[in-house]
């Protein structure tokens, strides 16, 4: 075909087409489901363009080319076998924690069933508000949690030992665990439900002892350097000054020690994660769920770098088209 006939093709994709070519896909994955749930984890990648017309680029913080506006996809594929099930493109300033409530609008737009879909997704989406919202629509989830929740960090202090018990050791992950139920409630229409989440905790071993190691040793360093009275680098510094104190000594002149209790801090939740989760109240089996995500990359993968997905040299009228046919071929 003529460039200017490839040009009138993509031109013509829209949303809407996404939205049929996606229901298609999806309701071909059901009638092979044979009752069982579908998994499906999600993820977000960002695409540089020059382009001076597409409306979603904008700025935002792309690892690569920050130079560039970008634009925001995401792949939504089935863990068992990476096919892609949906995808969604929107504006490049827009983070991920944000773009959740957007991402289940369109899935439900493009008349996907979701009632036998288990959506997992990393700790880049997770806020609370994303997790009422997932509670709010029925959707099975399985969702990696930060640890910003003043909560969450309560109930590690509170089963620290018990993290450190064989008894609540899997070989097979790697992990410790503990569970617990959480008391949510849905809001509907005719009034708020009970609703019954897992919040599952879990301790690697060796990571708080690792990171305490890596922070002694700069720390080591830094102080060596000040005996000597040799430069620290200004980076070496920054991420290290407030694992020191200053104080003076018997005649009165200052020297740098080591805070211990600072450096007790920093590490008193390394090596810690959680999940969160309407639908798997076992833990080791949330986490072998959640482990399997990483597929979405081997689908990011050829689609930047063997289809040309990377960078988007095209204008706003056929950018929908250009994604959607690099999206079919990856």
């Amino acid at each position: 075909l003529s460039e200017e006939r490839i040009s009138e093709l993509l031109a013509g994709i829209d949303n809407k087409s996404f939205e049929d070519f996606f229901q298609r896909r999806h309701a071909a994955k059901r009638q092979n489901l044979d009752g069982e749930h579908l998994t499906c984890a999600f993820d977000n990648t960002s695409i540089s363009t020059y382009s001076e017309t597409i409306s979603e680029a904008e700025y935002g913080h792309a690892k690569r080319d920050p130079e560039l506006r970008q634009i925001n996809y995401t792949f939504v594929c089935d863990q068992l076998d990476g096919e892609i099930v949906f995808a969604h493109a929107y504006e490049g300033s827009v983070n991920d924690v944000t773009a959740l409530s957007t991402i289940l609008y369109r899935m439900q737009a493009a008349k996907l069933d979701l009632d036998n879909v288990i959506l997992v997704h990393g700790r880049d989406y997770s806020s609370l508000l994303n997790a009422q919202r997932l509670v709010n629509q029925e959707i099975k989830f399985i969702q990696g949690v930060r640890l910003v929740e003043d909560a969450v960090k309560s109930k590690f202090d509170e089963c620290r030992a018990s993290l450190h018990d064989v008894a609540f050791y899997d070989a097979e992950c790697g992990a410790y665990a503990r569970s617990f139920e959480e008391p949510w409630q849905q809001n509907t229409e005719s009034g708020r439900l009970n609703r019954k989440v897992f919040l599952h905790l879990y301790r690697y071993p060796g990571d708080d002892e690792a990171k305490m190691a890596e922070i002694v040793r700069k720390v080591e360093e830094i102080l060596k350097a000040k005996k000597e009275r040799r430069e620290v680098s200004p980076e070496l510094w920054q991420s290290c000054k407030r694992f020191l104190k200053e104080q003076k000594d018997d005649h009165g002149r200052k020297t740098w020690l080591r805070n211990d209790q600072a450096i007790r801090n920093a590490i008193r939740y390394a090596g810690l994660f959680a999940i969160r989760s309407n639908v798997e109240p076992n833990p080791f089996a949330a986490l072998r769920t959640y482990r399997l995500r990483n597929i979405i990359e081997l689908d990011f993968s050829p689609f930047k770098n063997w289809v040309d997905g990377a960078r988007m040299r095209c204008t706003g009228k056929t950018f929908l088209g250009r994604l959607l046919v690099c999206t079919i071929a990856a």
